[in-house]
């Protein structure tokens, strides 16, 4: 999902080539400006091309032939006419140095934008006692990128959003900003922000409810005090009609969906769903949540989703979820969690084991307890 690199000799190279091309940037000699602006580039070819691309647009140039234009009309004290217009040779100079220390310096931000990792800059901020400005810092660098890209998403599909669904289009942009905010701030400033999220994944009927339920029973046979819940397949004279909610502290359970008369399409008990949400987001912090079936109804924002999303970003913690395959990559990326553990079902004893191994070496670092 990203294609940021942090191999040390290549951040190491970049940075001194940018160093080297502000240092030539800043001599206020524009027999160097062009020279520093060649430094930067040769730097992005050889450790950050993605970068290249902001500035290699015909509308950056645009820009800076017009900012250029203009330091020479309005810049400057001796003029020379050119067709007719006063020109100033010293504001041409001035302007063709502004843009060429524009180019370098976004060059320079773009490289680094995709270099430092995130909680670099939290740990940095934090040795100099501004942990709030580092964790505000970090989440610009996740958020930011990501709505220029759903922007850019919208303008490609080229279905502009009709002037009368204009209030529910903001609102719901506004609803989603505000969960990726809230989600990447979980991680970034708040003191529930240690979270690691554990995902069981595969086909229909691949066993990812069994799967959480033997690892229910295996944490709580040692001690260990779990919250959230699984859903289990509902059968009425043999035939499957739905799901249960089964909360893992206590075993207890409740129908939470039903197939419809003629069964087409779901009744939903809202006050099941009520008493997950109440189960999730209670204070008394488990060592570890489990959600179980995250699906279609999630990646729109409906079912469980309000819920975990007020979980995460209020308790953080360690999170067990079966996410439908066909849903995983949208869940992650709503979530903003891209490192997560996944284990996709069916899968081997060692893949399970392993799996397993990962979600109690992750309890023992964050000190989650029995």
């Amino acid at each position: 999902m990203s294609d940021r690199t942090y191999s040390k000799a290549a951040n190491t190279a970049f940075f001194v080539s940018g160093a080297l091309a502000v240092v030539m940037q800043l001599s206020n000699r524009i027999e160097l400006s062009l020279p520093g602006l060649l430094v930067m580039i040769a730097g992005c070819y050889l450790w950050e091309r993605s970068a290249l691309k902001r500035v290699g647009a015909l509308r950056f140039w645009a820009v800076g032939v017009f900012i250029s234009g203009l330091s020479g009309l309005m810049l400057g004290q001796e003029r020379i006419y050119w067709h007719g217009i006063p020109v100033s040779p010293d504001g041409l100079e001035i302007g063709v140095m502004i843009v060429l220390r524009m180019a370098t310096f976004v060059l320079l931000l773009m490289g680094i934008s995709r270099k430092i990792r995130p909680e670099l800059i939290v740990r940095a901020f934090a040795r100099i006692g501004f942990p709030q400005f580092g964790g505000a810092l970090a989440m610009a660098t996740e958020l930011l990128p990501d709505m220029l890209e759903a922007w850019r998403a919208r303008i490609r599909r080229g279905h502009p959003v009709p002037v009368r669904e204009w209030p529910v289009q903001l609102i719901t942009d506004a609803a989603n900003l505000a969960d990726r905010i809230a989600l990447i701030s979980a991680r970034w400033i708040t003191p529930g922000g240690d979270t690691k999220i554990f995902a069981v994944t595969g086909d229909k009927d691949a066993g990812k409810t069994s799967f959480l339920s033997d690892l229910v029973q295996q944490f709580k046979s040692t001690g260990t005090t779990v919250g959230g819940f699984i859903q289990r397949k509902h059968f009425e004279n043999g035939n499957f009609d739905g799901f249960d909610i089964e909360f893992a502290a206590d075993g207890r359970s409740m129908p939470i969906m039903r197939h419809k008369v003629g069964g087409k399409g779901w009744n939903f008990d809202h006050k099941a769903f009520g008493v997950a949400a109440e189960e999730l987001c209670r204070t008394g912090a488990p060592a570890v949540r489990f959600v179980d079936e995250i699906g279609w109804a999630e990646n729109d924002g409906g079912g469980h989703w309000p819920a975990l999303v007020r979980s995460l970003t209020q308790h953080g913690g360690i999170w067990i979820m079966s996410i439908r395959k066909d849903s995983l990559e949208v869940i992650f990326d709503k979530l903003g969690y891209r490192e997560a553990h996944v284990l996709e079902l069916p899968a081997d004893k060692t893949a399970r084991a392993a799996f397993i191994d990962d979600i109690i070496e992750s309890m023992n670092v964050m000190g989650a307890g029995k």
